[in-house]
């Protein structure tokens, strides 16, 4: 990824007030694509997101990214490859935006959950019987659609 489209994104998100950046990572076999569900106790408990989480301080994209599914699922992340969009959303820490990426894994997939108490591998066919929001199936969408390509 060019830096010149991240300083850009980074410089939107700063004009539209955005107070925290997260990111999550697209990891996906072919068609499927991996997600996590939330616990129940936590913000949007019970939901499917994307491993990740918030960019520290002094953290790259890529490093937050390669630490967050280190953390949420003990994969490691190889290869960061291509953005697949954004999405804001409100929390009492604030207004952030989480910024989508594809990215590659080393080895097996032999998931240790560590934040999130379920998985599953969506597909276009079994995706209306995961618990998503619009922003995670839109995401979901847009790599599906650059798949087919």
């Amino acid at each position: 990824m060019s830096g010149t489209l991240l300083e850009n994104l980074l410089l939107q998100a700063k004009i539209d007030n955005i107070t925290r950046i997260a990111i999550s990572a697209v990891i996906a076999r072919g068609s499927r694509v991996l997600l996590v569900k939330r616990k129940g106790d936590d913000f949007l408990g019970g939901i499917y997101e994307f491993p990740g989480g918030e960019v520290e301080k002094k953290e790259s994209i890529h490093d937050a990214l390669r630490r967050e599914v280190k953390e949420e699922t003990g994969l490691r992340v190889s290869a960061v490859k291509n953005y697949l969009g954004s999405f804001d959303y409100e929390s009492e820490k604030g207004r952030t935006r989480v910024f989508n990426y594809l990215v590659e894994v080393t080895g097996p997939i032999e998931l240790k959950l560590s934040e999130h108490d379920a998985y599953a591998w969506a597909t276009k066919k079994n995706e209306a019987n995961i618990s998503l929001t619009k922003p995670i199936l839109d995401i979901l969408n847009e790599y599906w659609s650059r798949c087919s390509e």
